[in-house]
């Protein structure tokens, strides 16, 4: 059992502050999180897929190359932010797997007894 104590919002509602969540629930929550970072992935290709069907969409000459010049230093960064969040949902769900096996292994340290789980609680 995992537990946090004092939050504002139980306190306000009467409750004590304690949250019990057991690692087989974060075990769940990890792997629905690790996979959104495919949905973020191939949304960021399908966009990328699209956009490249147009490269001369802007036209052509000086002012169309000075656009096209600025618009890929914004599409780098754009690159660059979508892919650190897609880095950041798998860090996300490495968290919850990482919560769940210490608490595991926790309880099974405090509770040596065969058969006797942190989710038997």
């Amino acid at each position: 059992m995992i537990t946090a104590i004092g939050t504002r919002r139980a306190a306000r509602r009467g409750g004590n502050g304690t949250i019990d969540v057991k690692p087989s629930d974060l075990w769940s929550v990890s792997g629905r999180v690790a996979a959104q970072q495919e949905h973020l992935l191939r949304g960021a290709d399908k966009l990328l897929g699209e956009l490249g069907k147009y490269p001369d969409t802007g036209g052509a000459g000086t002012e169309a190359q000075k656009f096209a010049h600025a618009y890929r230093k914004i599409g780098d960064r754009w690159l660059e932010v979508w892919g650190r969040s897609v880095l950041s949902v798998g860090g996300v769900a490495v968290g919850f797997t990482e919560t769940a096996n210490a608490s595991t292994r926790a309880d099974a340290a405090t509770h040596p007894k065969p058969g006797n789980t942190a989710d038997a609680s």
